[in-house]
């Protein structure tokens, strides 16, 4: 973690395309060492960014070159610059912890009082990242800084640099490309950032204990997210949150050279543990165990592990492509829009941290209206459009989407009403990328606010390590008059419930048929079983049958109960659908998650 410095951008750019060079494999070849020695200057300033928010890792700029370095089987005996990577910082003694392998070094005997508490910061991190959450223990080192010990040390850093997470040897006795570490900490770390700072770095070393040759972007996604995990009374990671939702179109793998986006990225890894396990890190540990590979290499990745690891924590409700257009949503209810069942600090978020809307359209303007991003989402990109002014249409609107078909998408409409804080989503049916959806008078009369929130879910050949952002794919909507039908919203309170917790289901029903009745059924899908939610009284399953008229709206609870504890998250998926006699008027599901615990 480390503190503002002030570069130019141009100049933190030129860094990071000689880091890209020298990992793509061609820099060391012709490199003098006249440059050589500037670059080893430029590395050790780089890792900050400039007039930005929010302290940063440096960890990621070491990293890349000495990945690049490895690649190219450049080695501190044959070439200075690795030699000079892999230094360690000095040191004239150390404190030693009596629990764990650590020791904590200082460079002078007034340091040695700061050395003390970082050992006593490092002991926390392991219970906590260890024996709680599930991380492995760092790895002895090879007997680098003179014992096997995980080594910290206390280093005059260039000012605002706060420390790093550094490479000590690869662990040739295991199966995986994982590494041992050493951590370096600036003497200027004031003690309100220390504990999350000294947090941030120690989980690069257990990521680096599990694969070394992760995405860096995913991993300064997780340690930040721990960060908030140890010290939720902190929120430092609300710092970095602007830079993530002002750039929505970005892909979630990128790492940033202008801003703080790869630590804002740490809010998909808030998604990912509560929506799916209601905080339990037991998820983020599995992505980290299922991208682990034995060379020099980074396949699997954590795109691979997330389409791995996500059907098996959603009990196969879910691929990665619906925790994608589940999160898209999710990035719409923070601030002012929270309604207390989404992330967990969501309510405490500023106003900088809500989602950047990309275009508009108006709706008081009239009809057909075509509209058309500022900006493509990029591979696992996103992209926001907000529609104003609904009330004023008295009829029923259309909404076509149309995506580039060489790629997949989501599409949901959030609708949020109740001074912004109750939103129902209903997610576009798309085929080859192509959908229509209806709104109907009483949801466009009823919503103070609709949003449609748009993923760019890529193609099977795209490749985050192949170090590019990907493709921007373009999209476009069209809103013109409809005739409204008949349509059935089903909306479970929460998308994940806990112990002792409330727990809803609200049916809504607009309909434009003529006087009569329907049915309504609804079943609940447990791990690929079907249960009806009415029956008669011998078990059997029947629908509620009610009498309507035309133009009729009906709205309410059809079940509320508190939430029992269960030993294991369970996935549920809700189907619901009205028919008239023998004909299907409208088909719904709608997916919630039934968790442990909550944070």
């Amino acid at each position: 973690m480390h503190g503002n410095i002030y570069l130019n951008e141009l100049f933190i750019t030129i860094i990071f395309v000689l880091g890209e060079l020298i990992e793509k494999g061609g820099l060391v070849r012709i490199i003098t060492s006249h440059v050589a020695l500037l670059f080893i200057v430029l590395t050790m300033c780089s890792p900050v960014y400039s007039g930005q928010e929010a302290y940063i890792s440096g960890t990621s700029i070491i990293e890349r070159v000495h990945k690049g370095m490895d690649n190219l089987n450049v080695n501190g005996d044959t070439h200075w610059i690795r030699a000079a990577l892999d230094a360690r910082p000095p040191s004239i003694g150390y404190v030693e912890s009596t629990r764990y392998l650590i020791r904590s070094h200082y460079p002078a005997v007034e340091w040695i009082e700061r050395a003390e508490t970082i050992l006593h910061i490092v002991e926390t991190s392991w219970d906590r990242q260890v024996l709680e959450m599930g991380f492995p223990p760092p790895p002895p080192d090879c007997g680098n800084g003179g014992s096997d010990h995980l080594d910290i040390y206390l280093q005059d850093l260039p000012q605002g640099i706060g420390g790093y997470a550094a490479f000590s040897c690869y662990l040739d006795d295991t199966p995986a490309a994982d590494a041992a570490s050493f951590i370096a900490m600036s003497l200027a770390v004031g003690d309100t950032m220390l504990r999350s700072a000294v947090t941030h770095e120690f989980n690069h070393v257990l990521q680096n204990a599990i694969d070394y040759w992760e995405t860096i972007a995913f991993k300064e996604n997780t340690a930040t997210w721990v960060m908030d995990r140890m010290y939720d009374d902190e929120n430092y990671y609300f710092n970095y949150l602007r830079s993530y939702q002002r750039n929505p179109d970005w892909p979630i793998h990128k790492f940033s050279t202008t801003n703080t986006y790869q630590y804002g990225g740490c809010m998909w890894v808030h998604f990912l543990a509560e929506y799916y396990g209601g905080g339990d890190p037991s998820v983020v540990v599995d992505l980290w165990q299922a991208g682990v590979q034995d060379q020099l290499h980074n396949e699997p990745d954590y795109i691979d592990a997330l389409q791995e690891v996500i059907p098996r924590v959603s009990g196969g409700a879910d691929t990665f492509h619906d925790a994608l257009a589940e999160y898209a949503v999710w990035r719409t209810i923070t601030g002012e829009r929270d309604d207390g069942c989404h992330f967990h600090d969501g309510g405490q978020w500023s106003a900088g941290a809500d989602v950047l809307i990309d275009t508009t359209v108006d709706l008081a303007l009239g009809l057909p209206a075509p509209v058309s991003p500022n900006n493509e989402p990029f591979d696992y990109g996103f992209s926001y459009v907000r529609i104003l002014n609904p009330q004023s249409v008295s009829g029923a609107v259309a909404v076509e989407f149309r995506g580039d078909p060489a790629v997949e998408w989501s599409a949901s409409l959030i609708q949020s009403t109740d001074a912004l804080t109750t939103h129902r989503v209903r997610r576009f049916d798309l085929t080859h990328g192509s959908g229509i959806l209806l709104l109907n008078p009483a949801m466009l009369q009823a919503a103070e606010e609709l949003t449609i929130a748009v993923v760019n879910l890529s193609d099977a050949s795209f490749d985050p390590d192949t170090g590019v952002d990907g493709t921007r794919r373009a999209y476009s909507l069209r809103f013109f008059t409809a005739q409204p039908d008949t349509a059935l919203g089903l909306w479970p309170d929460s998308p994940m419930t806990c112990p002792g917790s409330r727990f809803g289901l609200t049916r809504e029903i607009a309909y434009y048929g003529p006087a009569g009745s329907i049915d309504f059924w609804v079943f609940i899908e447990i791990a690929g079983l079907f249960f009806s939610l009415f029956t008669n009284p011998e078990g059997i399953p029947q629908p509620q049958t009610i009498s309507v008229q035309p133009g009729d709206s009906i709205t309410g609870s059809i079940l509320d109960f508190t939430m029992p504890t269960f030993d294991s998250a369970i996935p549920l998926i809700w189907h619901a659908g009205l028919l008239q006699g023998p004909l299907l008027l409208d088909y719904q599901t709608a997916r919630c998650n039934l968790v442990t615990s909550c944070r």
